[in-house]
């Protein structure tokens, strides 16, 4: 069955909530990733209250869109933040949090160390129900096929995954092809990011190279092979459009839409 498409609000970072769900819902989309990611997508506070939870929550029903995860970069590096946003995950009915993981690429104590820190947090999220989804995240302990797969074997938390995405495998140092990749780790994959990518280079690119058709990517035969996994959601992430205007964030999300929409469920 293939996965139905869904977008971050980061790409509506510079908007409110409200203005995100509600064009990311009239382009089509049909799930969000939450974000709570202080100046680049500040959706999302972690002293939010209950009745916001419940505002939010109607804001999403509203708008007819399921909520794929809160979009929690760099909260596994401080337990006490990534623990109330797992408390907030599971008051909004959240199957996820999204990061990207501590420590840097080949260093092994920081590795350890992210193994570690990550399997504490995953019994804390196994109580709430939340799992925690980690990215394979270029410069981060855990960048590649490789080491992600190390990163699940050692982890030994059935509440914690992985959040791939194709373009970080793309820019691997070893220019990892991103559909063996997806073979090999999708056992362990717990949320789908999708986007473009040009270059081979560290860095992700300005956003047109993002967009589906502005990189080298070959999303169809990628996404091919995320409609064979049992999850349900994949979502649009593209970033550095914080400053850009809502007509032009909208032009991005829809030509993004347009391109993925034929490849999953809409």
């Amino acid at each position: 069955m293939a996965l139905k498409l869904g977008c971050s609000t980061i790409l509506y970072g510079g908007q409110s909530l409200n203005t995100a769900l509600q064009r990311i819902s009239k382009i089509g989309y049909k799930s969000v990733e939450l974000c709570a990611l202080g100046g680049m997508a500040p959706h999302l506070e972690t002293d939010v209250l209950n009745a916001e939870i419940v505002a939010i929550r109607a804001m999403l029903d509203q708008n007819g869109l399921a909520i794929e995860s809160i979009g929690a970069s760099g909260s596994l590096g401080n337990p006490d933040r990534c623990k109330r946003l797992i408390d907030i995950a599971a008051a909004l009915r959240a199957p996820a949090i999204a990061s990207g993981p501590t420590g840097r690429s080949d260093n092994e104590d920081d590795f350890k160390a992210a193994v570690d820190g990550i399997g504490a947090l995953g019994e804390y999220a196994e109580a709430a129900g939340v799992k925690i989804s980690v990215k394979p995240h270029v410069g981060g302990s855990v960048y590649n096929t490789k080491t992600a797969l190390r990163f699940m074997k050692e982890i030994q938390s059935d509440a914690v995954g992985l959040n791939w995405d194709a373009s970080h495998i793309w820019r691997t140092p070893e220019e990892e092809d991103p559909v063996e990749s997806l073979r090999q780790l999708k056992p362990h994959i717990a949320t789908f990011r999708i986007r473009d990518t040009l270059s081979r280079e560290r860095g992700i690119g300005s956003v047109e190279t993002q967009v589906p058709g502005g990189g080298a990517l070959s999303l169809a035969d990628i996404a091919k092979e995320m409609n064979t996994t049992n999850l349900e959601h994949v979502a649009v992430e593209i970033v550095g459009m914080r400053e850009m205007s809502l007509e032009e964030v909208d032009d991005i999300a829809q030509r993004t839409y347009d391109a993925l929409s034929p490849h999953f469920d809409n």
